[in-house]
């Protein structure tokens, strides 16, 4: 739980502060965000590669830091992907990894496809595919928020994100 929630501060200071800086960001100040973004990713790799890798919990936070660099890291799309996936297959039954993993098929279909990232290191060929179009992302959104509804009925969360893939498509 510790490494959990340093890992989700590093990343939310990391885009706080490039968030309040702008393009104003001195190298220093750069070179800080960097080191919380690494951070960040260390600590989820140690609680999901390490620590307890058949903890759901720690999928997703890594699903959703990941989730966090799109347009940044290169390959954060597949990254967030896996992790989401990896989270399912753990907790089938937890509606809310398939709202965060609907989520990010969303954020995909309304991105910008050149802002791809190109810092860090892209996921290997094992890496599952992502959706290029939007489309199909707005399909896959639908389709696991659907998913979500069956598994847990009154859970609000699940309709109002279905709701916006509707106004979306």
């Amino acid at each position: 739980a510790y490494r959990r929630a340093y890992a989700n501060t590093n990343i939310t200071v990391a885009k706080l502060f490039a968030e309040q800086r702008g393009e104003s960001l001195t190298d220093t100040e750069r070179e800080d965000i960097i080191q919380l973004v690494q951070q960040s990713i260390r600590e989820v790799q140690i609680i999901t590669q390490t620590l307890n890798p058949a903890n759901a919990l720690n999928w997703q936070v890594r699903g959703r830091i990941y989730q966090s660099l799109l347009g940044v890291a290169r390959g954060a799309d597949q990254w967030a992907l896996q992790a989401y996936q990896q989270a399912i297959l753990l907790a089938p039954n937890d509606p809310q990894l398939r709202v965060d993993l609907a989520g990010l098929y969303l954020t995909l279909a309304v991105s910008d496809k050149s802002t791809d990232g190109t810092q860090g290191q892209a996921p290997g060929e094992n890496a599952p595919n992502v959706p290029e179009t939007k489309a199909a992302n707005l399909l896959r959104a639908e389709a696991v928020l659907q998913n979500a509804i069956n598994l847990k009925p009154d859970y609000a969360n699940s309709h109002f994100n279905l709701a916006i893939v509707y106004q979306e498509a």
